[in-house]
């Protein structure tokens, strides 16, 4: 499923109630140059030129949770994600319009700070307690545009652990967002933002039918990196015992996934970017 289906209906109060902020504040904004100066932005920013951004993993998942650093603070969240592609290419916006960034009149103009800048490894707001109650969080100047190079989740931890935020989770009875995964509301926040674009349902169902699969079929997806690009350390991930450690959690994903489903296979699905990868899968396991 490219995007969970969730009615509006199973959304919560704090998500309802923020898509109408969100898309009265756009629509308002739209409306006059001078709308602008009445909201506050929480910016996630991924240009062409910048080399740091993180995987699309950790982009994703941070921005998961500056959606709701977004609801927590009443700020308008707006995404301009250009690499490699816009976003938008793969993941239209569903319920809020935050592709609105380079289109909305007047925020180029406001004052605007970066909470956390992976270029730089600086971290800019002074007080993110404050931060998290609504206001600028910075003592020396005013931010109504607070951007985010990367939106990894160190760089929203000490957010996300305000007084603030704890507050909002007792109140939704949510589970701390940084402790554990909490995959309601990840889904929950993800239906709200995406929507599958025509470009990735068509992919997605050309890869379907170049691995055999049928057009709704259950599998076992895995992801297995090399690791050398993009990462910290060149560390070398398809050792034996590393891709034995993927196919025991592939078995227990395929024993767990199968209840209700006796009569149906659940084939691995494995993506890899390296040769070697593939080669001791097959060893270990011929049914990959």
């Amino acid at each position: 499923d490219i995007s969970p289906k969730i009615a509006a209906t199973q959304l919560p109060s704090y998500i309802t109630d923020y898509i109408h902020f969100h898309n009265d504040a756009i629509n308002s904004i739209k409306a006059g140059t001078e709308q602008a100066k009445n909201f506050r932005y929480l910016v996630y920013s991924c240009g062409k030129k910048d080399d740091r951004c993180s995987g699309t993993a950790q982009r994703q998942r941070g921005i998961l949770a500056m959606m709701l650093v977004a609801i927590i603070t009443n700020r308008v969240l707006l995404i301009d994600y250009a690499k490699p592609v816009r976003l938008e290419t793969v993941l239209q916006p569903n319920l809020i319009q935050w592709n609105a960034y380079e289109t909305l009149k007047g925020i180029d103009k406001l004052p605007n700070t970066f909470i956390y800048n992976r270029n730089t490894n600086q971290y800019v707001l002074d007080e993110p307690g404050v931060f998290m109650e609504g206001g600028d969080g910075n003592k020396k100047e005013s931010a109504q545009v607070t951007k985010i190079l990367t939106a990894g989740p160190p760089s929203l931890a000490n957010l996300l652990a305000s007084e603030a935020s704890m507050d909002f989770f007792k109140k939704y009875n949510i589970r701390p967002i940084m402790e554990v995964r909490e995959t309601v509301l990840y889904k929950r926040l993800f239906a709200t933002l995406y929507k599958p674009s025509e470009l990735l349902k068509t992919e997605f169902t050309q890869a379907r039918k170049e691995l055999g699969l049928q057009l709704n079929s259950k599998y076992i997806g895995m992801h297995v990196r090399y690791g050398n690009e993009g990462s910290a350390k060149a560390v070398v991930r398809y050792s034996d015992k590393g891709v034995a450690a993927f196919i025991e959690v592939g078995k227990a994903l395929k024993e767990e996934n199968m209840k209700g489903f006796a009569d149906e296979d659940i084939p691995f699905v494995v993506v890899a970017d390296e040769q070697g990868v593939k080669d001791r899968l097959l060893a270990m396991d011929p049914l990959v």
